[in-house]
């Protein structure tokens, strides 16, 4: 979906990117670079239900969204660290780039149309549906041509 706005001398869209930190193994699904403009996007693909955040901990429905260890899926902090490395690193590069608050892109895992997230808040970042993020993305994202230092620096860490 990505990809409909990339156009000659636009902006640019990189997919499956390593956090350049040492020792996470976490990665960055996709970075969208419009001018000196660079925003992480993290797409998700989950049943459909209400996302809610309460008190730091997120339930799908009634229930703790937690996968088969108990973990909470929702609430964790890698958005942060993923914004603040991905600043450092392009910053440590040389490479003068603003940042912006990382995206969380949830479409629904069948065509039931009952995904809810308005009520969901990740820790560091916006959540979304993929369905509202069609039509918002590129008045928001923005049409500039990718700078091309930081789309250089940031295809370094392309896996």
């Amino acid at each position: 979906m990505l990809t409909k706005f990339v156009a000659p001398y636009g902006p640019a869209v990189l997919h499956d990117l390593v956090m350049p930190l040492p020792n996470v193994r976490a990665n960055i699904d996709h970075v969208f670079v419009s001018g000196r403009h660079v925003w992480i996007l993290d797409s998700k693909l989950w049943r459909p239900d209400t996302y809610r955040t309460s008190r730091g901990k997120t339930k799908r429905g009634n229930e703790d969204f937690v996968d088969a260890n108990g973990k909470n899926i929702a609430d964790h902090k890698t958005y942060i660290m993923a914004k603040k490395s991905l600043a450092q690193y392009l910053d440590n590069c040389g490479v003068t780039a603003a940042v912006h608050t990382p995206w969380v892109i949830i479409w629904p895992s069948n065509d039931d149309n009952k995904l809810r997230v308005r009520r969901y808040h990740p820790q560091g970042a916006v959540a979304m549906t993929g369905r509202f993020f069609e039509k918002f993305a590129r008045w928001r994202l923005g049409q500039a041509g990718a700078n091309r230092d930081i789309v250089k620096v940031l295809s370094g860490l392309v896996r």
